[in-house]
């Protein structure tokens, strides 16, 4: 019957009706377009974390984890962060789940020796490690998450300074039963944690709770075009063992780690670490006449800083006002930098080290 009525109209009244069905048809569309944008905090790089396939429900739940800017879900983005203190001797080399870290930090130890910080907030890792000694330097960083630390003894100056600083601490030799050592390595170098044993372990002891902690700045990646073709760092620490170069990925918009040339990898993914971003700071340093030959690094204050990120080179300073507060960079101007979004490695270096470029 309504053919029928459609085909008795006129040529002109056949139009109007055509032009009606295709106004309803793309009004429909771009409601549903505008209710997916406005209510969805979506980005290149939420998709390519999550896929195409994910249902606009689950999309909606993504917020940006405020220690790396990391599309996640709720619950992992505001999880009570944890910090580990990673050894970098060459016998701990290739280490267990860093590339799953937040952030890292790498800073000078005794004899030159370089070791990590690191912080897990959004990933699951099943085996991090080696794990070693705490440091006062430690402290100070993992006091701008309030994190729930990670490690294995340490220098008596830092273990000193825990109850004081009310650290939530999970020291191996209190929880041995949280940590194990493998037989692949000779003792110190093969201890071993997971974030599910550590997170267990602060559940027990009612610490992981969500956290209210500063955020950096945050961005999307520069589109690839804009990208340039190249670039190197070279951070020359005093010794050549633990030198480390990183070199630009602008397919990926990541930057490719090495030390002493070797590539630096992940010991169960067999993968290179990769940064989004990778931030120097220049800081005071010197030896205490203490039986550890220990070293005291001023944490906080302000230093000259270099910032890496999109394959581009930002000069400019670090700030962190007190212990519990935490660490900026603002570039020349004096303006906060804006990372991308994804793991940052913080490389410590002494007042004097040489950066390229």
């Amino acid at each position: 019957m309504c053919l029928k009525r459609i085909k008795n109209l006129s040529r002109k009244k056949k139009i109007l009706l055509a032009i009606l069905i295709v106004f309803i048809v793309l009004l429909l569309a771009g409601g549903a377009l505008a209710l997916f944008y406005f209510k969805v905090p979506f980005s290149s790089s939420l998709a390519g974390k999550f896929g195409q396939a994910e249902t606009d429900a689950n999309l909606k739940e993504q917020v940006a984890c405020p220690a790396d800017g990391v599309w996640t879900t709720a619950d992992k983005a505001y999880r009570h962060p944890l910090a580990i203190s990673i050894e970098n001797h060459p016998d701990s080399r290739p280490q267990s789940g860093i590339d799953k870290a937040s952030l890292i930090y790498e800073t000078p130890t005794e004899g030159g020796i370089t070791r990590f910080l690191t912080i897990y907030v959004e990933n699951d890792v099943e085996k991090i490690g080696p794990v070693r000694s705490a440091r006062t330097y430690f402290l100070d960083w993992l006091s701008e998450f309030d994190g729930i630390f990670g490690h294995c003894g340490g220098n008596a100056d830092a273990l000193v300074l825990i109850d004081p600083y009310d650290i939530k601490d999970l020291d191996e030799f209190a929880y041995p039963q949280d940590y194990w050592r493998t037989n692949d390595r000779y003792a110190p170098h093969n201890l071993y944690t997971s974030t599910k044993n550590l997170w267990g372990k602060a559940t027990d002891q009612d610490w992981n709770k969500k956290v209210d902690y500063q955020s950096w700045k945050y961005k999307e990646d520069l589109a690839e075009k804009k990208r340039p073709k190249e670039q190197e760092i070279h951070i020359n620490y005093a010794n050549y063992a633990f030198r480390v170069k990183y070199v630009y990925n602008p397919k990926d918009n990541n930057y490719l780690r090495f030390i002493i040339n070797e590539p630096h990898i992940d010991l169960e993914t067999q993968k290179q670490l990769s940064p989004k971003n990778v931030a120097v700071m220049w800081v005071q340093t010197w030896p205490l006449n203490d039986a550890e030959y220990g070293w005291h690094i001023e944490t906080t204050g302000s230093g000259l800083a270099r910032v890496f990120t999109d394959g581009q080179v930002i000069n400019g300073t670090w700030k962190k006002d007190s212990r519990t507060t935490r660490i900026k960079f603002y570039d020349d101007k004096g303006a906060e930098i804006t990372f991308n979004r994804g793991q940052t490695w913080i490389q410590v270096v002494p007042d004097g080290t040489e950066v390229v470029p």
